[in-house]
């Protein structure tokens, strides 16, 4: 992926001024957000696993402590094709979650997560839910359950996403870049 300074990159290499390259990546991330609005396909099904997990994107308050301010984003990944769904959320709530489940994961499907509260009750909707209990280990040593390639979602996202002067109205605009990078990454 290409990482910044890519502005100044785009401005010398097509000789365009600085507001015209704004909004040419701009339009190109609003098309990239009708895309991944379009292109939503459901994930997993029988015998495939989809990993979950919900990730604060921001930065910790004055880089100390837990606290960190940004946006809530649910994210998942599907293991036989790495193909992934990220969505920014308002809460983490059972409800929440589960309704974004409901909408893009199929029944059926075998979902891996961390043990948070807002996972438990996927099993009435038919779904096959494992976890794994980070505070004990990362995989599962009885059932092999992990949620590493989800974590690796999220260390990749923080790299991609620009980590200042973004404006909120933007945001989804580069989930959207990030997922399409993501989905048809030619360096693999």
């Amino acid at each position: 992926m290409m990482q910044p300074p890519r502005h100044r990159f785009l401005m010398q290499q097509l000789e365009m001024s600085s507001k015209s390259v704004v909004d040419w990546t701009n339009f190109c991330r609003e098309l990239l957000a009708q895309w991944v609005e379009n292109d939503r396909k459901l994930l997993g099904g029988p015998e495939i696993i989809v990993e979950v997990d919900e990730a604060k994107s921001g930065r910790r308050k004055y880089n100390r402590g837990r606290v960190i301010r940004g946006q809530w984003i649910f994210g998942t990944t599907e293991r036989n094709s790495n193909r992934i769904f990220v969505i920014p959320i308002e809460d983490r709530s059972a409800a929440t979650l589960t309704t974004i489940i409901r909408q893009h994961i199929a029944p059926g499907t075998i979902i891996h997560s961390d043990s948070w509260k807002g996972y438990t009750g996927l099993t009435e909707f038919n779904y096959i839910h494992r976890t794994v209990n980070h505070s004990q280990n990362f995989v599962d040593p009885t059932m092999g359950v992990h949620t590493q390639n989800i974590e690796r979602l999220w260390r990749d996202m923080r790299a991609a996403l620009p980590r200042f002067g973004t404006s909120q109205n933007h945001y989804m605009h580069y989930l959207a870049e990030f997922v399409f990078k993501k989905q048809y990454s030619f360096n693999e």
